[in-house]
């Protein structure tokens, strides 16, 4: 399935500089803090020191600044420029260096095994199903052995611009020969629109 929401790189790219211009995130997924299944994984794992970690689809930030101030070195990737801006914007405010690139998830500007974390609070679940292979090529590339990835999406289908995940095909992609999935809940996402989806913490091996 692809989403006729964005039918090619250079519509994506314009549509979601849009929704950022006009507020569109606002009062459909951002917060200005960051959510607390990332805070909560922080904690969990211990994740200490300059550890490399990457936000895929940081948006306007929140969550990328956050993993900053934690004293991570944090590359933050968006596909939307405008994203971009307002992501170095918070870092300057919050008083934090980072790395922010535009860039594609499906092809990431990072060296191998380079990650110990990266964080999707909601990327995933804009990737056609096509293409989400590729994504678990990209995720199994630039994570260490041992490194996670907390995987949050989108558990409803037909409902543009997400594209639903489910439990299976998770399975699916992150295969037992490169990943241990772990369990997989629902949850809500903290926003304005109530959203309902899955999370996971997916290891590397």
């Amino acid at each position: 399935m692809t989403s006729p929401f964005f039918a090619n790189d250079v519509q994506k790219e314009q549509r979601w500089d849009e929704m950022y211009r006009n507020g569109f995130h606002l009062t459909n997924w951002h917060r200005d803090y960051p959510g607390q299944e990332l805070v909560a994984t922080v904690v969990a794992l211990d994740l200490q020191g300059p550890i490399s970690v990457v936000d895929l689809g940081c948006g306007a930030g929140a969550e990328a600044v956050f993993l900053a101030q934690c004293g991570f070195r944090v590359h933050a990737i968006d596909f939307s420029q405008r994203a971009i801006d307002m992501t170095m914007q918070r870092a300057r405010h919050g008083g934090v260096q980072m790395t922010c690139l535009r860039a594609d998830v499906l092809d990431l500007p990072l060296p191998n095994t380079s990650v110990r974390l990266a964080n999707d609070r909601g990327c995933f679940h804009h990737i056609a199903h096509e293409q989400r292979p590729r994504y678990a090529d990209e995720i199994a590339r630039i994570l260490e052995p041992g490194g996670w990835l907390l995987l949050r999406g989108c558990s409803v289908p037909n409902t543009p611009p997400w594209i639903a995940i489910d439990p299976q095909q998770i399975h699916q992609l992150f295969d037992p020969a490169r990943f241990i999935v772990g369990r997989i809940l629902a949850f809500q996402y903290d926003c304005a629109r109530p959203i309902p989806g899955y999370m996971t913490l997916i290891q590397r091996r």
